[in-house]
């Protein structure tokens, strides 16, 4: 529990606010599609001390996926959503959180359609997606379960009427927002004398080729697109009265959150350095997925898709050019097992039983998780799972939605102990070397000869890489005013 909490429990008051979008239409629906792509919704600013709970703070509507004449979509047909990013997240290009009081943006989460896949696969397992996960963001274990919430339409209305066909609409969900500044851990204060004085809370909607992918989604005879409806804004809060809140009120006091910022670039060559200043001065950990880069905005493609790069040799992370955090370069024996003989041709696994990224894996979770590993108690990566396992995956595994995909996401921790590094004038960089082929998933893949799985300089092998820094901030409050400190 937070410590303004903790210490003030006769004094609180809890509270559920619930919140319509300020830019509702009239019809309460939203689209990129149908050119309202923008979702805004404004928390009040209040004259008591009041604390807004970000972890459990929830958007909540219902998600419709309809061919763009406006039939259902066939559950026959090739239809998916990516199961980590699940129906909500799938949806969101960009989130943006600013204080009403300072006129100023909190944080900007870019490409949150991919950052979500990368926290949901490498935090929990496969069991947890599947129960309590799959009710709320509608998650799955599998991309091909996501068909499933596609074609499911409300047939009655909440009277128990039947609803016309064209009419009915999709499922309901309630997600979190994986946002830093609300998963920090942290209350947020929203009162406009000590506080931030009310938040903005802005979602930017991904197109259609973004969300609903698959050979039929892309068809142009069944082309599928999406809409959001009923959306509302679940906002817990505590409202501090009595003697703690007089004596709150009158105190200086020191918010600390995180924000996520991130960055796009691409690698062209099977050794790929990427090397940049983010502008950070305190940057607890870096994750970097990965997709091939023609894949982005092609319908037939999950472009949410965490891919596995290639058969990977090593990779290294530096600071102004010197190693770190890590004082080594980790390494794979990915190409060595791939030369290998298969003990059985017509079985890509016969001769790989012992290709375990351990080193690998152990970074990822610190990384996402920003503790160390023995703290990190779930994640979906496994050895062999047909779901999300990391051996014998090519480049483009899943990428069509049928057969399984991968959770291969690449992170790094900076600092468990929450001072951050400081990246505000120093050059991160890291560098990526994968080898040239390899001959997993030969016979699946109906090739006569090792599979080709490097990256050559050409387009179809070119990959997209996201990056998100995790970094610390600061606001210091008192009657006095208010300081931002990035």
């Amino acid at each position: 529990m937070p410590e303004v909490r903790s210490k003030n429990l006769n004094d609180l008051t809890m509270r559920y606010l619930t919140l319509n979008p300020v830019n509702a239409t009239s019809n309460a629906t939203y689209s990129f599609r149908n050119g309202l792509p923008l979702i805004r919704f404004d928390v009040a600013s209040t004259a008591l001390p009041t604390l807004l709970d970000g972890k459990n703070l929830r958007i909540n509507g219902r998600f419709t996926a309809r061919t763009t004449a406006g039939a259902k979509l066939n559950s026959g047909q090739n239809n998916f959503v990516d199961n980590y990013a699940g129906l909500f997240g799938a949806c969101i290009q960009n989130i943006t959180v600013a204080s009403k009081r300072l006129n100023q943006t909190l944080e900007r989460v870019t490409q949150y359609n991919r950052l979500v896949p990368s926290v949901i696969s490498q935090l929990n397992n496969a069991k947890y997606i599947d129960s309590a996960l799959c009710h709320g963001g509608k998650h799955a274990g599998t991309i091909p379960q996501m068909r499933h919430a596609l074609n499911t339409y409300h047939a009655y209305d909440s009277n128990g009427n039947a609803v016309a066909d064209a009419s009915q609409t999709g499922v309901d969900f309630s997600a979190p927002l994986y946002c830093g500044v609300f998963q920090t851990g942290e209350d947020i204060d929203i009162s406009s004398g000590t506080g931030i004085g009310g938040l903005t809370i802005e979602i930017l909607l991904n197109s259609d080729v973004g969300v609903v992918f698959g050979s039929d989604a892309a068809a142009a005879a069944t082309l599928a697109t999406y809409t959001l409806s009923n959306l509302t804004l679940t906002v817990p809060v505590y409202e501090l009265g009595g003697a703690g809140g007089a004596s709150y009120a009158g105190s200086s006091n020191q918010y600390m959150f995180n924000s996520w910022s991130s960055m796009f670039q691409t690698l062209n060559s099977s050794t790929s350095v990427v090397a940049f200043t983010p502008g950070l001065n305190k940057v607890t950990s870096c994750i970097q997925n990965f997709i091939t880069a023609s894949d982005l905005g092609n319908q037939l493609f999950n472009n949410c898709r965490l891919g596995p790069v290639g058969q990977i040799q090593q990779c290294r992370f530096s600071k102004n050019g010197a190693l770190y955090p890590l004082q080594f370069r980790l390494q794979s024996v990915d190409k060595n097992n791939d030369d290998a003989a298969r003990g059985n041709p017509a079985v890509d696994q016969s001769f790989h039983t012992y290709k375990v990224q351990a080193e690998w894996l152990r970074n990822s979770l610190e990384g996402v998780s920003s503790r160390r590993v023995a703290r990190v108690k779930n994640t979906a990566v496994n050895y062999n799972d047909w779901a999300a396992g990391v051996v014998n995956k090519s480049q483009n595994s899943g990428r069509d939605g049928i057969n399984p995909g991968s959770a291969f996401t690449q992170a790094i921790l900076f600092d468990a102990f929450g001072g951050g590094t400081d990246f505000s004038q120093e050059v991160f960089s890291f560098e990526l070397q994968v080898s040239a082929t390899s001959q997993a998933l030969t016979h699946s893949a109906g090739l006569a000869a090792p599979l080709a799985n490097n990256i050559d300089g050409t387009a179809a092998t070119a990959q997209a890489v996201s990056l998100y820094f995790l970094n610390q901030n600061n606001i210091m409050m008192s009657p006095q005013g208010i300081e931002l400190m990035r």
